[in-house]
Order: structure tokens, then sequence, then C-alpha cells
């Protein structure tokens, strides 16, 4: 044989033997995942979170004159732009400020409550709207060290005494008994 025709097969086999090998690489290696995919649109956007303001409205009747109490009002929501004007928005604050307010006016169930049918506990006026007929407040200048160190509360009924002199002979005739403790600082207590 000649040395090109052996030249020649020498190279055939390297081939073919390169090619073999390239195919067992081929079948070693792990098989691509083709995936399909569909020209859908995407999801719409969920919509955004709907801004809602809660007022104060009437739970159930409240005739003139009541002293309301937290189960008496309920609270409507509705978007910023359809508070009606007037309405008393619901806030911890004035939660509890409209415990113990005083109806003004009738409030039928679901009637809207302003500051024109309720009389707060801080506003000017209430505690003379509370008071029951033929009766009247007068304050009373007690402090700690001229009362009886915090011993009295709101709601407590006190005797009510003048002395004209710093040592009284005998004791003085009550000028009201059992009166009633409306006030102290920091705490106040609706009629009953």
């Amino acid at each position: 044989m000649s040395s090109t025709l052996r030249l020649s097969i020498i190279m055939v086999m390297l081939l073919a033997t390169a090619a073999l090998g390239l195919i067992a690489y081929n079948m070693n290696l792990p098989k691509p995942v083709i995936q399909v995919t569909e020209n859908t649109p995407a999801p719409p956007a969920p919509p955004p979170a709907l801004v809602t303001i809660g007022y104060f409205v009437a739970a159930r009747p409240l005739p003139a004159g009541t002293l309301a109490r937290e189960e008496d009002f309920t609270v409507r929501s509705v978007s910023p732009d359809r508070v009606p004007s007037g309405a008393i928005i619901d806030t911890p604050e004035v939660r509890i400020g409209l415990r113990g307010s005083l109806v003004r006016t009738f409030l039928d169930t679901g009637s809207l409550v302003t500051s024109q049918n309720v009389l707060r506990p801080r506003d000017r006026g209430f505690l003379a709207s509370v008071l029951a007929p033929g009766t009247r407040a007068v304050s009373i200048k007690v402090d700690a060290e001229s009362g009886v160190s915090g011993l009295i509360w709101p709601g407590d009924y006190v005797d009510v005494v003048v002395t004209h002199s710093a040592t009284p002979t005998a004791a003085p005739p009550p000028i009201n008994q059992a009166a009633r403790v409306r006030w102290r600082p920091n705490r106040r207590v609706h009629p009953a």
C-alpha cells in the first residue's frame, strides 16, 4: 500500500471517530426544553384601592335631649367626593367625643349627624343643656389642699356647707344636700 493511501485511510478513520464522538457527546447532553408561549394580552392590572371616608349617621331614632351612647351612631363609608357637607367625619378622637353628646334635634335612623344637631361635652353650653329643669350648676373652687385629696369623684353626692368664720361654734346647716359632683379636673360625668 502506498503511503498516500495509508494516510488517506487514517484521515478518514480519524474523521469518522471524531464524528462518532460528537454524536455520542450530543446524545448525552440534556434535552433543551422548548417553551411555547401564547401571545395573550397581560392580565389587567388590579384596580387601585378605593379610598373611602366614613361619616356618622344615626343607628336608631334619637329624640331631642338624648344623651348619646357609642352604639347610637354608625359609620357610613363613601368616596371622598360623596361626603355630605357638614358631616362629622369618623376619626378615633371624634368617636370618643361623640360619646355622651346631647342630641339637639330629632335624628331618624340613617340621618346625617352634624355639629348642628349634637352638642358635645366640650362644647359651650353643654352643661346648661343637660341640667334637669329647675336646677342650676354652680362652680365651687376645690383643690387638693382644700378638698378631700381625691376621695370625691364625679358621680358622688356631697352636702354643700357655707361657713363665714374660721372657727364656727356649731355645724352650719347645708345649703344643698346630696349635690351630685359632675366635674373634677380631667374627669367628667354626665347625668344619669
